[in-house]
């Protein structure tokens, strides 16, 4: 999972952004959750 977040880091802003993959994060688990 960690390395999804990271390489979708760099190919949206082109460098690794920890703000937003931190506050998407949990709003990307509560997707999964509903889906299962």
């Amino acid at each position: 999972m960690a390395k999804v977040f990271v390489g979708l880091g760099y190919s949206i802003g082109g460098r690794l952004d920890y703000f937003s993959i931190s506050s998407m994060y949990p709003r990307v688990m509560e997707r999964d959750a509903q889906r299962q």
